[in-house]
């Protein structure tokens, strides 16, 4: 969710009914991604939504990551 983006100020009540499992990550303008689909950072937002994705759907590939360190 894009802090100055005001198309996302019902984020939070939209993820609130849904059943599966969700996140709601804020970007900022300090983050470059303030704005509305983060298109100045998109690769930060790319970056959290792909690790989303890994960590929800293969949970056990985290777990191999963290003991390969």
């Amino acid at each position: 969710m894009a802090d100055a983006d005001p198309l996302a100020r019902n984020a939070e009540a939209t993820l609130a009914r849904l059943k599966a499992p969700t996140i709601l990550q804020k970007f900022t303008p300090a983050d470059g991604a303030g704005d509305h689909q983060e298109q100045q950072n998109r690769a930060l937002a790319e970056t959290v939504i792909l690790d989303w994705i890994d960590d929800t759907l293969r949970p056990d590939r985290r777990d191999t990551a963290s003991s390969a360190s």
